[in-house]
């Protein structure tokens, strides 16, 4: 490789650096998530159903890598749960506040699919939810997940 196509070179990832130690994009943030999954009518725990969270605009992360489907978590046998949830912590563009990093999501839209079928969609604001943890780990607890259930000679 010749002199001149180094320092090209070298310029060049100089440039990136400093575009990118400047404040051109933000961190993503993370909350996790714990709830539970029951059957309305008794109440009982429903194994095996699968949950997503999107937290407000939370499908932009995954506009980036359109073939990873958002995470997701199946409740167990007592019908727990836990998962995570990723958003953008940046100002959104039409705030035109750039390098401001301290977004937090104000709602979040629950989705219950149980043996491939939807069973529960529910919208919830963050400020409702009990939280816990810490300001670089912050849980949110969410309220019970009630299913309307088919009796099993129903199924």
């Amino acid at each position: 490789m010749g002199a001149a196509l180094r320092r090209v070179l070298a310029a060049a990832a100089l440039a990136a650096t400093a575009v990118s130690a400047a404040g051109a994009e933000c961190p993503l943030g993370r909350y996790r998530l714990e709830g539970t999954v029951a059957d309305r009518a008794t109440g009982r725990p429903v194994e095996g159903a699968r949950v997503l969270v999107f937290l407000d605009d939370d499908a932009s992360p995954w506009r980036d890598a359109p073939r990873r489907p958002p995470d997701y978590a199946r409740s167990d046998a007592d019908g727990r749960f836990a998962s995570s949830a990723i958003f953008a912590t940046g100002a959104p563009a039409e705030a035109n506040a750039p390098g401001r990093c301290d977004r937090r999501p104000s709602e979040l839209e629950v989705v219950v699919t149980r043996e491939g079928a939807l069973t529960l969609r529910q919208r919830l604001r963050v400020a409702d939810l009990q939280r816990k943890g810490t300001k670089q780990e912050p849980v949110l607890r969410l309220p019970p997940l009630l299913l309307e259930v088919p009796p099993p000679e129903a199924r």
